[in-house]
């Protein structure tokens, strides 16, 4: 092989590993518009993401507080749109499994704000240490400051299966009671 089609062969190998690595690059960050889903769950694009290192009470889920009933799922979500809906994120991807049918897990900013640290600080999202503990102080600081969640207890949503039977306009009025109770 000639020197001039070594140097020439040499030149396209590195550009195509440059091409390629800025392609995996990209691969690793998700940027757009998001819709917010539920308390630790948006979208950007078509793509569904959970916030890494967050949890938050389901939609479905209710919080006893003061002896009443709170939706603390929608009021979780609705913290979350506060904060994230219809903003512009750039999202880390850090876990991809096949478990989450297409979702991806990812830490997102919106511009240098960590927007899972802010839903952690308010209250209404729990750092999951079982991913990381980079949000536990900022959850040690809304549990401190009563805020959000810790104002009561999250209460599981079969609690009412093991009731004593009622009438239905009890149970419409009792349809958020749950059977487990999960403390804060």
């Amino acid at each position: 092989m000639s020197e001039a089609k070594k140097w020439a062969w040499i030149a396209v190998t590195m550009a195509l590993s440059v091409l390629f690595l800025s392609f995996e690059a990209r691969a690793k960050e998700i940027s757009g518009v998001a819709t917010v889903l539920s308390g630790d769950l948006l979208s950007v694009g078509k793509q569904k993401i959970r916030l890494f290192g967050v949890v938050a009470p389901s939609k479905t889920q209710s919080c006893l507080v003061n002896a009443a009933i709170m939706r603390c799922g929608i009021v979780s979500w609705a913290a979350l749109i506060k904060i994230a809906d219809g903003v512009f994120l750039s999202c880390d991807i850090e876990k991809v499994t096949s478990k989450t049918a297409g979702i991806i897990y990812a830490t997102c900013y919106a511009g240098e704000h960590d927007i899972a640290e802010e839903h952690v600080r308010s209250g209404w999202a729990k750092a999951y240490v079982e991913q990381t503990d980079r949000y536990k102080v900022d959850e040690d600081d809304a549990r401190q400051s009563n805020r959000g969640l810790w104002v009561g207890e999250i209460i599981s949503k079969k609690k009412s299966h093991k009731e004593p039977k009622t009438s239905k306009r009890q149970k419409n009025n009792q349809q958020f009671r749950h059977k487990k109770k999960v403390s804060c």
